[in-house]
This record gives structure tokens, sequence and C-alpha cells, in this order.
């Protein structure tokens, strides 16, 4: 999966996880469109977490 078991135990336990981090951690498991999808009342929205990439993080 390309990501160590203590790291994947780590964001298990975790409480309060980035979506960042989700959507690295789901890259890794091979997902390849991470989409969140929250149900209000009767409305759904679904926001599509941006796929991670390997050349590392955006500069800032």
């Amino acid at each position: 999966m390309g990501i160590k078991q203590a790291a994947v135990s780590g964001l298990e336990a975790r409480d309060d996880l980035l979506l960042s981090t989700l959507a690295n951690y789901l890259a890794a498991a091979g997902a390849t469109d991470v989409t969140i999808t929250a149900r209000l009342g009767e409305r759904t929205i679904e926001v599509a977490l941006p796929t991670p990439t390997s050349d590392g993080p955006a500069p800032g």
C-alpha cells in the first residue's frame, strides 16, 4: 500500500483527521476518486477531494 503499518494504525486511532491526510491514505489504498458525501435532511452534498500527487505538497 506504500504506507507502514504503524502509520495506518495511527491514522485509524485518531479522533480528528485532515481531509488531505484521508485523501492520501485512500490513494495509498488504491482509491482513484475520493468524494465526501453529507446528507442534510433530504439534501445530499458531495465534495470531491483533490487527488494526491506524488510530487509532494504545492509550494506555499
